[in-house]
């Protein structure tokens, strides 16, 4: 895989050198930039914290978790 900020230069290598060469965009930087824009969102602030806050109170304690997946498929959930 080769990676370049040149447009040209990645299709010239492609072309000429390395024709099954994958071409990689930039999408962990636009992703990112979306994210940071969209966190600026009240309600995708909420909803980003409330995930934080989920796994924060099940990552370090399997009892919490199956009491947390226990409440889940009680209420029809996927959890």
């Amino acid at each position: 895989m080769f990676h370049c900020h040149r447009k040209g230069v990645i299709i010239e290598v492609k072309e000429n050198t390395i024709p099954y060469l994958i071409i990689v965009h930039y999408m962990v930087e636009q992703t990112n930039l979306v994210t940071i824009v969209l966190l600026k969102l009240p309600l995708v602030f909420h909803i980003e914290a409330m995930f934080q806050s989920s796994y924060a109170f099940c990552a370090h304690n399997h009892k919490k978790c199956f009491e947390f997946f226990k409440v889940a498929k009680k209420l029809a959930s996927k959890g």
